[in-house]
């Protein structure tokens, strides 16, 4: 959906500390990160004083759902 040139699937683990991971115990999943931007406004991490979310990836983000879900589905 987002072309392979704009997937990075050979990143560092993260010690993200969510408490999704706890329904991870009981139903199999993952996390999957969406970037908000790098050196500009909101290319940083989240639950940063400079965090400003990047509005131009929502329709992207929607998208990748809408995809999933159809997926799933077939």
């Amino acid at each position: 959906m987002l072309g392979a040139e704009n997937v990075e699937t050979d990143c560092l683990p993260l010690t993200i500390s969510e408490d999704f991971s706890s329904m991870l115990r009981v139903k199999p999943g993952c996390y999957a990160l969406m970037g908000n931007g790098v050196d500009s406004v909101g290319g940083c991490a989240l639950h940063n004083p400079e965090y400003d979310f990047n509005d131009r990836i929502l329709g992207d983000g929607a998208q990748y759902w809408i995809q999933l879900v159809k997926d799933r589905l077939k």
